[in-house]
């Protein structure tokens, strides 16, 4: 295990100039044609947090307990969409990486473990433009979280583990059976709201609640309200969960990518 960790940071060493090149690529196709051109990536988290902000402050004033502290509604809320829009959006396109993708590798040699790297780029530059402008609401509105903050990096890691195990794993299926594509889609709509996203998890009942701890972005957001509300570090269960879930699930993703590439290429 640690031989293909070391192999695999090696390759993304080796091919850095490759990943930002793509990344780059898709940045500029992304916005071509546009009048505000990528002004459009800070116009779009800021929007999103303004309306959570300014509307569900109006809507939801009281305050609500987490753990022993009591936060407002808006920077939970906002806190929870940081790493779930992050997670749905990097789930989506990477089940659908290689079917997106085609005709790169049938064109171009490069180690295919890179593929979950490339379609992680825009996510990744939306996350950390959220991220920033949440701090610097929370900082306004008296709630800056201090050194708690140095987490988040951590935070992101662990989440794109697991994004990249669960998309090695479902974009092989994928090539196979276009049906997988529409399945998550719909998944992650029920599993959104089977997540304490929007509510916390102290309105649902204690059976519920117990059940909670098999659904490992539930973890996740534990461990972002921890950080992002809370000012403190993550409870250890809350990263050791879906890291190891995700290490696991990329172990398997690069078995079935190996073994299945040669009927995958055909069937693209």
């Amino acid at each position: 295990m640690l031989i293909a960790w070391r192999h695999a940071a090696w390759v993304l060493w080796r091919y850095r100039g490759f990943v930002w090149h793509q990344w780059w690529h898709e940045f500029r196709a992304r916005y071509q044609g546009t009048g505000l051109g990528a002004f459009w990536h800070v116009l779009q988290p800021l929007t999103l947090l303004l309306v959570y902000a300014l509307v569900f402050s109006e809507l939801m004033a009281s305050r609500m307990k987490l753990g022993e502290q009591s936060v407002s509604y808006s920077p939970y809320l906002c806190a929870g969409l940081l790493a779930w829009n992050y997670w749905s959006e990097g789930l989506s396109r990477g089940t659908q990486m290689y079917v997106e993708m085609a005709p790169m590798l049938k064109k171009i040699r490069f180690p295919r473990l890179l593929m979950p790297v490339l379609v992680l780029g825009q996510g990744t530059l939306q996350f950390g433009l959220f991220a920033l402008l949440l701090i610097a609401y929370l900082a306004f509105s008296g709630a800056w979280p201090g050194w708690a903050l140095l987490w988040l990096p951590v935070l992101w890691g662990v989440m794109t583990v697991l994004l990249m195990g669960a998309s090695s794993v479902l974009s092989v299926l994928h090539v196979f059976s276009r049906d997988v594509g529409q399945l998550v889609g719909a998944a992650l709509q029920w599993w959104f709201w089977l997540t304490p996203v929007v509510y916390p998890l102290t309105v649902l009942p204690p059976l519920v609640r117990d059940l909670m701890v098999l659904n490992p972005m539930f973890h996740v957001l534990q461990a972002f309200h921890a950080v992002l509300l809370t000012h403190r570090a993550p409870d250890p269960v809350h990263l050791l969960v879906p890291l190891g879930l995700g290490v696991l699930l990329l172990a398997y993703g690069g078995w079935l990518t190996r073994r299945q590439m040669r009927d995958m290429l055909d069937a693209l």
